[in-house]
């Protein structure tokens, strides 16, 4: 199952990944309506007011458009789509800042990916391990198990 709120975002992955899930569909917390700032540079979208404050002006990045999209947790979406009996070996969540509450959407009883990967900007492992993600996946009993620039990565310690 392939997510992104941008619209337009599946059409490519329709063509290239034809036999994937591919929707449209913003996840939060909570099911609600959220604004979504488009920039000229895709990679900067984001539900975030504040990030997108930050980035509106910076070198050549604005923002070019504000459309209201409505929210699913990711348990529902996962209800609505994902086909009964199916393990999930990983997931990948890059939300621009709104990761925390991806995976508080989430039912982890009921879908419990074997690896969990999350954008981290910038972070040292002093400042990762004393994040609110760190924390939160620990109390899944997920274990960090590894680093790149930009992503964490957690394994499921039941497994």
């Amino acid at each position: 199952i392939n997510l992104d709120a941008m619209p337009g975002s599946m059409k490519l992955f329709k063509e290239l990944r034809p036999r994937d899930i591919n929707l449209e569909y913003a996840i939060s917390e909570n099911p609600q309506v959220l604004n979504y700032y488009l920039f000229n540079e895709p990679a900067l979208n984001t539900f975030s007011e504040d990030i997108a404050k930050k980035h509106n002006g910076l070198h050549s990045f604005k923002i070019i458009d504000t459309k209201e999209i409505q929210t699913y947790t990711l348990s529902e979406i996962l209800n609505m789509y994902l086909p009964a009996n199916t393990n999930i070996d990983f997931i990948s969540i890059d939300v621009e800042g709104l990761d925390l509450q991806v995976l508080h959407s989430n039912d982890w009883n009921k879908y419990r990916p074997n690896l969990v990967l999350v954008e981290s900007l910038n972070e040292d492992m002093d400042a990762i391990k004393n994040s609110e993600i760190y924390i939160y996946l620990k109390s899944l009993n997920y274990s960090l198990v590894a680093k790149t620039i930009n992503t964490i990565f957690f394994k499921d310690a039941d497994k």
